[in-house]
């Protein structure tokens, strides 16, 4: 009886924000998987997508080309 939810199953994220208490209005989602944060934006979670592509989605907040570049581009969420 395995329990996984893998990403982008809203029960995995779901089970997390519950296990540790979180609000995921108070949360970051950084991934470099666009339906990752189609999941972590509808639970309401601030998002960053990490890529160096020049797409664009409603679910994206920010878009980074490196996780080095997110203290810098942090203070946007």
């Amino acid at each position: 009886n395995i329990k996984f939810r893998p990403k982008p199953m809203p029960a995995g994220f779901r089970a997390l924000l519950r296990a540790e208490r979180l609000d995921p209005r108070r949360c970051i989602m950084v991934e470099d998987s666009l339906p990752n944060l189609v999941t972590a934006k509808k639970l309401g979670m601030s998002t960053v997508l990490v890529s160096t592509g020049s797409r664009h989605s409603p679910y994206v907040d920010v878009t980074i080309r490196s996780v080095l570049d997110l203290p810098r581009r942090c203070g946007r969420l």
